[in-house]
């Protein structure tokens, strides 16, 4: 699968922000680096793997499970998705 970065120019923080949206249902005025589930009331456990799931299919592999788990902020999350994104040359 072609990342949106590469096929839109879009960077990882943007696309991540744009899913978070579309996953939590908030406005993206309501989404910045550092929203959390303490200020995005959303953000439960099962919109929280419903994220995972949306940010897996949209780079084409596996989130493994221990960073799943330390993906509680939108800057943790685009952290992730870079270093994965990285890791395997998209």
């Amino acid at each position: 699968m072609i990342w949106l970065e590469e096929r839109y120019n879009v960077t990882i923080e943007e696309t991540v922000m744009a899913k978070m949206v579309e996953v939590f249902q908030v406005p993206r005025e309501k989404v910045d680096l550092d929203s959390s589930p303490q200020s995005i009331a959303n953000w439960d456990s099962l919109r929280h793997m419903k994220l995972v799931l949306t940010l897996e299919s949209a780079i084409g592999r596996e989130i493994p499970i221990d960073q799943v788990f330390e993906m509680l902020t939108v800057r943790k999350i685009v952290e992730v998705i870079s270093s994965l994104t990285a890791e395997h040359g998209n």
